[in-house]
């Protein structure tokens, strides 16, 4: 299920009517939420507030805060997946050995999630005549419950048919060693 919510309250309670719905039609369905995106959906005070920015400071980080309070337990005992995509801002002024990056309203998302993704592009890829046809990527684990932390991965993303998994296999096994590149051919070593 994809939602673009107008509002961070009207998502939260669309999850919840959604897993209401669903779990009220089948119980042992696995369902998908996505919420895109966190930080440019603001909070129902903001849009019915004036326009100077120091009067209502903190508005997205409280809903988000309460929202999760509340919806993390039904969505923990539903077994639903709910994920956020986020965009990444610059912390100014922060202490040159922490993270650089925050993200939108707070740190009620990084707290609650289960896991934490952060992806990068690195470079474009471009076809003969020039044309952007995909993007490779890097993926790290910022944050992990389910197990360990702190691994990276290196993907391409085709804009014709998502990631490209051939590719990245092949990429894991010469990274190991267990297939050689030389001269457009791939030598596989019996292991």
């Amino acid at each position: 299920i994809y939602i673009q919510p107008g509002t961070i309250e009207r998502a939260f309670e669309t999850i919840e009517a959604v897993i209401g719905t669903l779990r009220a039609k089948s119980a042992k369905v696995p369902v998908t939420i996505l919420w895109d995106s966190v930080g440019n959906t603001p909070p129902q005070a903001e849009i019915e507030g004036d326009y100077d920015p120091n009067s209502r400071m903190g508005l997205g980080a409280k809903a988000m805060a309460k929202g999760l309070r509340k919806i993390t337990d039904l969505i923990g005992k539903e077994q639903i997946t709910l994920v956020f995509t986020n965009p990444l801002k610059f912390a100014m002024g922060g202490s040159p050995y922490a993270d650089p990056f925050i993200t939108p309203y707070g740190k009620a998302v990084p707290y609650h999630s289960s896991v934490r993704v952060r992806l990068t592009s690195s470079t474009k890829l471009k076809d003969k005549n020039n044309d952007v046809y995909g993007l490779k990527t890097n993926g790290r684990i910022i944050k992990s419950r389910l197990g360990p932390g702190h691994r990276s991965v290196k993907f391409e993303i085709h804009f014709d048919h998502g990631v490209d998994d051939e590719g990245s296999w092949f990429e894991t096994l010469h990274e190991a060693g267990l297939i050689e590149k030389a001269d457009g051919w791939c030598y596989i070593e019996a292991v």
